[in-house]
This record gives C-alpha cells, structure tokens and sequence, in this order.
C-alpha cells in the first residue's frame, strides 16, 4: 500500500470534504442491480446460494464495448448496433452497475459502483469468464464456487472518487 493512503473511517470522510483515493474499513451490507424500473438483483448475507445463482445472468449485459451502452437485441436475437459509436460494431460482457451498502460501525453508505469495481468486489471474476461458468457447469457446481466468492463479511473497501 503507497506511503500516501492510510486507512480510516467512514465517518472521518462524511464529515470532511476530500479529494483523491481513499481506504476504509467497512461491511458490505448488500449490493442492488437495477435491472429495470420494476427490476431489480438484491444480494445480501440472507441470500441462499440457489438464488445468488440464479440472478447472477441478470447482473451482466452485452454493450457496445467502446461506451458500454446496454445493447439491445431485434427478434432473431442479433444485437443492435450502437449508433453514437459507429463504426465500432464491437460488443462486450460488463457487470451492471449497483448500489453497494457499506457499514463501519456507526454509519451506512449507498455507494454506486461501475463494472470494473463490481469484478474486484467478485474476486476479479470477469464479466465474460462469469458468463462461461453459468453456461458451463452444473448448478449444483456453481451454486458452491460462485456463493463462496461473495462474502458479505469483513472486506476492505478502496473506493475511489475519480475512475482510472
């Protein structure tokens, strides 16, 4: 860890305004994947493996991989094109993005979290190596080594105000 980050407490940051990375010691209480207006992925300590497994097709999307929008699919199942980035026809995996809950003690924080922060959080299983588990092995299989990797215990928590 650099000389220049040393770990402190959620309260600290509430009350003060500051810039740069931070690190703070916190729970995650649970995470919530929007998925429509009426939709929505909750994950918590209370969740049974069965239907952590079960949401997890719900927490990736297939977007244009130069912005990332969510991209749509016509009939035959073929995915729309993304306009605003013609002529990149590229597509790629990414997670939703989700509100975290965070506690230290004392208070509770809904932070939004991007793709990249939702892989770490998963022990850098990436969006297309998750896809490949879902289609690959037997549920029984899965529900084990995907339920072990989300552990909403102690983490230690890096958040960052500005992404790289």
């Amino acid at each position: 860890m650099p000389s220049f980050v040393k770990m402190s407490d959620l309260a600290t940051h509430l009350e003060d305004k500051c810039s740069g990375v931070i690190l703070i010691k916190a729970l995650i209480l649970e995470l919530v994947f929007p998925i429509t207006a009426a939709q929505k992925v909750v994950l918590n300590a209370h969740s049974s493996l069965k239907s952590i497994f079960s949401s997890l097709p719900n927490i990736i999307y297939t977007g244009c991989a130069k912005c990332g929008l969510e991209l749509e699919t016509d009939e035959n199942k073929i995915y729309k094109q993304c306009f605003s980035c013609l002529p990149c026809t590229m597509k790629k995996i990414y997670y939703r993005p989700a509100l975290m809950t965070i506690v230290d003690g004392i208070y509770k924080v809904r932070i939004h979290v991007e793709s990249k922060l939702i892989e770490k959080i998963l022990l850098n299983i990436s969006p297309d190596q998750l896809k490949r588990i879902i289609g690959k092995i037997s549920a029984c299989h899965q529900e084990v080594i995907l339920g072990e990797s989300i552990n909403f215990s102690s983490v230690d928590s890096i958040m960052e105000q500005q992404e790289h």
